[in-house]
C-alpha cells in the first residue's frame, strides 16, 4: 500500500498549514477522524434519529458519546485508505479531533494500543509526526499566539484580566490534548517511531520548513515547492544585491536550462516550472536570470492570452515575502523594491518596480498554471 503516517499536533501547532503544504508538496492524502465524524455521524445515525446541522451532531455527541467508537472510526480510515489507494503518493491520518466535545469522547481512546496493533496488520503506519508545543512553553507560546490588536484592546478594557484568561484557556486545552495524545505517543515511542517537531515559535513557514526537511532528510520525494518566492530579472543587473547565501535563494539562468532559449514564452515558463518543482530538495526560494531568452517584457506583452486577475500587484522588499521573515522588517536605505503578484495558492513572484502590471500578471499566471498541473 501507499506510504502512511500518523500525525499528533496540539493547541498552536499551525497544524492546517502543515497538513495543506505536505499535501501539496507530496501529494498525500489526508484523512482527519473530525472530518469522517461531520460527513459519516449523520449517515451511522439515519435509522436512529434525523441529524441535519453541526450543532446536531455535538448535542448527540455530548448527550451519549458511546455513539462514537474507535473501531467505527478505523473502520472508516480503512475505506477511505482503500477508496484512495490508487490516487496518492501516502496517507496522513489525523486521529485526534479538534473540537472539545469530541476530544472527551472516552469511547475514541480505548485500547489505542490494540487498536492501532491491528490496524497496522493491514496497513503499516511508518512513523508518528508529533508536533507539539512543549508544557513549559505554553506560557511564553501564549503571548505570540494572542498578540493581536484585539487580545491587547482586551488587556486595556480589563486591566490584564483577559489576558490571563486566555492564558488559562490555552493551558487546559494544551493539558487536555496533552493526555489525549498520551497514549499514541507512547505506542510510537516505545517503537521509536515517534518524530517531535517543537513548534514553539509559533511561525508556519519556520515551522513548515523544518517539517520538509525532516521529511527530505528521510528520502520523501516531493511532488512540487509549496510557498515558492520566485524574482524574476529581465537583465543580469536586476539580480545584483540579492544576498543568495543569507536567504538560501538558488539562482537559475533561464537560458542554461532549456534546450532552446528562442522557444515560445510559455513553453520556457512551463520548463521553468517542472526545474523548479524538480528543486523541492533544494531550494523554495529562486531568483531566475531571463536574460538571452525569449522571455522579455516586450514579448510577454505581445500575449494574447485573455488574463485572469487572480491577485493584485503589489510593492513591497524582497523579505516581506521570503518564509520565515520578520513582520517587523526594517528595510536598509539600499534595499530593493519589488513588483510582487501572489497566487491563492501563496506562490509568490515578484519583478522589477518597472516592469508593466500586465507582463508581471502573464508571468505569474503561467507559472500558477503549469504548476497545478
Amino acid at each position: 500500500m501507499p506510504w502512511g503516517s500518523d500525525l499528533i499536533s496540539g493547541p498552536g501547532s499551525r497544524k492546517g498549514r502543515i497538513v495543506d503544504d505536505l499535501q501539496n508538496c507530496y501529494g498525500f492524502h489526508h484523512i482527519y477522524t473530525e472530518d469522517i465524524i461531520y460527513r459519516e455521524f449523520p449517515r451511522k445515525m439515519a435509522n436512529v434519529m434525523k441529524i441535519e446541522t453541526v450543532n446536531d451532531i455535538k448535542e448527540v455527541i455530548e448527550s451519549d458519546p458511546s455513539h462514537i467508537t474507535a473501531d467505527w472510526i478505523m473502520s472508516m480510515i480503512e475505506r477511505e485508505i482503500e477508496r484512495e489507494a490508487y490516487h496518492t503518493n501516502g496517507f496522513l491520518v489525523d486521529y485526534i479531533p479538534n473540537q472539545k466535545v469530541m476530544i472527551k469522547i472516552d469511547t475514541l481512546l480505548q485500547n489505542v494500543e490494540g487498536m492501532l496493533s491491528k490496524f497496522e496488520e493491514k496497513y503499516p503506519i511508518s512513523f508518528a509526526l508529533n508536533l507539539a508545543v512543549p508544557s513549559d512553553k505554553v506560557l511564553k507560546t501564549k503571548q505570540v499566539y494572542c498578540a493581536t490588536p484585539e487580545a491587547k484592546e482586551k488587556m486595556k478594557e480589563t486591566g490584564g484580566q483577559g489576558d490571563e484568561a486566555d492564558s488559562g484557556l490555552i493551558k487546559r486545552r494544551a493539558v487536555l490534548f496533552n493526555n489525549t495524545v498520551k497514549p499514541f505517543i507512547d505506542y510510537f515511542t516505545k517503537q521509536d517511531r515517534l518524530v517531535t517537531v517543537d513548534v514553539t515559535c509559533g511561525v508556519a513557514d519556520i515551522i513548515w520548513h523544518r517539517v520538509h526537511e525532516l521529511f527530505c532528510d528521510l528520502d520523501f520525494k516531493p511532488c512540487r515547492t509549496v510557498n515558492t518566492v520566485i524574482v524574476f530579472a529581465f537583465d543580469e543587473n536586476e539580480a545584483d544585491g540579492i544576498d543568495y547565501d543569507k536567504y538560501q535563494i538558488e539562482h537559475v539562468q533561464l537560458a542554461s536550462i532549456v534546450g532552446n532559449a528562442n522557444d515560445s514564452v510559455e513553453n520556457l515558463l512551463k520548463h521553468l516550472s517542472k526545474f523548479i518543482d524538480e528543486q523541492s530538495k533544494v531550494a523554495d526560494s529562486f531568483v531566475v536570470n531571463l536574460s538571452g531568452t525569449s522571455v522579455t517584457r516586450q514579448s510577454v506583452q505581445k500575449l494574447t492570452k485573455k488574463l485572469i486577475l487572480f491577485a493584485e500587484v503589489e510593492l513591497g522588499y524582497i523579505e516581506k515575502y521570503l518564509p520565515g521573515s520578520p513582520q517587523n522588517y526594517i528595510p536598509q536605505v539600499n534595499s530593493t523594491k519589488y513588483k510582487a503578484v501572489c497566487s491563492v495558492e501563496n506562490e509568490i513572484c515578484l519583478f522589477p518596480t518597472d516592469a508593466e502590471d500586465s507582463v508581471c500578471q502573464y508571468i505569474a499566471l503561467f507559472m500558477t498554471y503549469y504548476r497545478l498541473l
